[in-house]
């Protein structure tokens, strides 16, 4: 299980990173599960790692821009980091969840390895990891601090797409959204 953290101090992750370990295993005792803590790729001034950076002004074609590129940047370190570790469930908090949830859907992640330049013979590595993964969990899905689900859509209208006939889409969860 990779846990994608939230924009949250180091011990505040270490708390979730307790609460998603009790989680599954009071869901299904009879499972042993392995845990790795995601890195997200963006540095914060504070000492700490996020997947989105703050936006101002908080609408417009530049925060779309920037939300866009935030999206694209976590989602392509994520599936290389799920190339190394090769998760089988992603469990995301937050800032986290939302990569969670758009690791779900191909066209998305396709689209954010081409514009993160990741050459053919990369892209042939990280496939494996994609498919591998069958499962994804989210709790609080958010971008940011005040989070803006219409600015999110707006910026990758992916999102919201409805999946291709014959897609493979691994079965996805909210546990709980502070979204409309």
């Amino acid at each position: 299980v990779m846990v994608l953290p939230d924009r949250c101090s180091h011990h505040r992750r270490e708390v979730d990173m307790c609460q998603v370990q009790k989680l599954l295993k009071d869901s299904v005792p009879s499972t042993k599960f392995e845990f790795v803590m995601a890195s997200p790729p963006i540095p914060d001034n504070f000492g700490s790692d996020l997947y989105f950076d703050a936006v101002f002004p908080p609408e417009g074609p530049k925060a779309q821009k920037s939300v866009r590129r935030d999206l694209n940047t976590g989602l392509t370190a994520t599936l290389r980091l799920c190339a190394i570790q090769s998760p089988s469930i992603l469990f995301g908090i937050g800032q986290g969840a939302t990569i969670a949830l758009a690791m779900a859907l191909p066209r998305v992640v396709e689209a954010a390895l081409a514009i993160s330049y990741v050459q053919p013979e990369e892209a042939k590595e990280l496939r494996p990891a994609w498919f591998a993964i069958k499962a994804i969990c989210a709790i609080r899905p958010a971008s940011t601090k005040v989070s803006n689900w219409k600015l999110l859509e707006e910026a990758v209208p992916g999102l919201t797409a409805s999946p291709v006939k014959g897609e493979p889409r691994p079965p996805q969860c909210i546990i709980k959204s502070e979204h409309a």
